[in-house]
This record gives C-alpha cells, sequence and structure tokens, in this order.
C-alpha cells in the first residue's frame, strides 16, 4: 500500500469516489429531513454579460457560500447584495437556518458584515504570514 499525491487529471474520478462514500455515509443516517448535499448559485447578468456570481452548497439545514465575486468594473452596484439576498431568500424557502463562509482580511470581511454575518473564528497566519481567515456565519429566520 502507498500514498499518492493526485494529479490534477485524477481529481475528478477522486471527487467521484468519495461522493459516492459520502452519499453512503448519508443514506445510514436515520434521522428525518436529512437533505442531501444540493450545490446552487446564482449569477448576475446584464445584456449577456455576467457581472457577478455566488456558488453556494447546501448540506442539511446549513448553506455555505464557497464563491462569491462581482467583476471590478461593476462593484459598487449592489449586486453583491442582491446576490447575497438570493441566497438568503432561498435558504428561507428550503428551510435553512444558518449560512457560512469563510473570508480573508483583504477580501470582503465588511461586506459581509453589512449583510449580518458575524465573525465566530478566525486563524491568524492563514493561508500566508501576515493575513488572517475569518469563519463567518449568519442565522436565517424562517
Amino acid at each position: 500500500m502507498e500514498i499518492l499525491k493526485l494529479e490534477n487529471d485524477q481529481l475528478e474520478k477522486t471527487r467521484i469516489f468519495l461522493n459516492t462514500l459520502l452519499k453512503k455515509h448519508q443514506d445510514t443516517l436515520s434521522r428525518p429531513g436529512f437533505t442531501q448535499v444540493v450545490e446552487f448559485g446564482y449569477s448576475f447578468n446584464h445584456e449577456g454579460r455576467m457581472l457577478g456570481a455566488i456558488l453556494c452548497k447546501q448540506t442539511d439545514e446549513v448553506i455555505h457560500i464557497e464563491l462569491l465575486g462581482v467583476d471590478e468594473r461593476d462593484r459598487g452596484k449592489h449586486i453583491g447584495s442582491r446576490l447575497m439576498e438570493s441566497v438568503v431568500s432561498y435558504a428561507k424557502t428550503h428551510g435553512c437556518t444558518r449560512i457560512t463562509l469563510t473570508t480573508q482580511d483583504y477580501q470582503a470581511k465588511g461586506f459581509y458584515e453589512s449583510c449580518g454575518f458575524e465573525v465566530f473564528g478566525f486563524l491568524e497566519d492563514t493561508p500566508i504570514q501576515g493575513t488572517t481567515k475569518y469563519y463567518m456565519t449568519k442565522k436565517c429566520d424562517l
């Protein structure tokens, strides 16, 4: 037996393998109402051009925002806020109680705070020396 570093062309096959294991584990849970992992997202478009987008993953009653971005030319137009509102609306209609995300000190921490997110943890010098990674959450009122 040996441990091998995966090459880029092996990552998708490995992701499928791990997701199969996860599904088997999820199928053994007997708690009523357990939700399979659902990936979803929204884009904000104007005249055929994508100006911003958000990608999320719902697991049970929690949504994790994986990526949110707005084209630099279109920042300040409340596109990020509208994308966040779409996720909050999704959360409410799908019975989710919490939204989580991570951000860096040089990214959009202030923006997320203005959307109602609170820091519940942080790691200094992560992912590189001199930066801080923040773990944030927002409760959803159903």
